[in-house]
């Protein structure tokens, strides 16, 4: 297995490797949440206008996104004996199949994951899904992650296979690490002091074939 090492500086390669158009969906996600604010000059006798941008991302992705998640999919498993009633490769197994998926998605409220995941598809042209197991119900996980806080591994457009790794990454405030990891604290050798807790942490979540590890990747830069 990898160690974390090689792991972080592989997250690293791949957020430097972003592709332009994947940058410049970053900068206009960055201003639209007014991280990024352009003043706008005050010209006299000017007439007040609306901000239409919540209006235009409404209407061109949020409208077409609910529209398009109203429709539930239809869960089908069929039999593999379509002529046999119980046992194996039966229309009763066959049932319980499908009773099962539909109690997963419902165990994970895919009604409203599905919603999220058509909007990142919408919007960006591509979207995240994660399923994982869930050690506390025994039921696999679903989790629609950022699509442009995901880095998977490289590969031809034509490649239509799962990726070999891909890592996940979310921030956190220096407060959150503090409070939930205290191995991270300056007090006994870690990289976050009690002064540093607003500043925001990049976490990676990293998952190969092996292995799924968790780390810290280092302080938000504000270039």
């Amino acid at each position: 297995m990898r160690d974390f090492d090689t792991i972080r500086q592989m997250t690293i390669d791949l957020q430097n490797s972003r592709s332009p158009v994947l940058r410049k969906m970053e900068e206009i996600r960055d201003s639209y949440e007014a991280d990024v604010v352009i003043p706008m000059p005050d010209v006299g006798d000017e007439p007040d206008m609306p901000n239409l941008t919540p209006s235009l991302i409404t209407d061109v992705v949020d409208g077409l996104s609910m529209k398009a998640s109203s429709v539930r999919p239809t869960v089908y498993s069929p039999a593999i004996d379509p002529y046999k009633e119980t046992g194996v490769r039966s229309k009763g197994l066959a049932t319980d199949r499908r009773r099962i998926l539909s109690a997963t998605y419902h165990q994970n409220g895919w009604s409203l994951l599905r919603r999220r995941y058509i909007r990142h598809l919408n919007a960006y042209d591509t979207a995240s899904i994660f399923i994982e197991p869930c050690f506390r119900t025994g039921m696999p996980k679903i989790r629609v992650r950022d699509p442009l806080h995901t880095f998977p591994e490289e590969r031809a457009l034509e490649a239509m296979e799962a990726p070999e790794y891909v890592s996940f990454i979310t921030r956190y405030s220096g407060d959150y690490l503090r409070a939930r990891f205290p191995m991270v604290r300056a007090e006994i050798g870690g990289p976050i002091s009690d002064v540093d807790t607003t500043e925001l942490w990049d976490v990676f979540e990293w998952v190969d074939t092996e292995q799924i590890r968790f780390g810290l990747l280092g302080p938000v830069q504000q270039d």
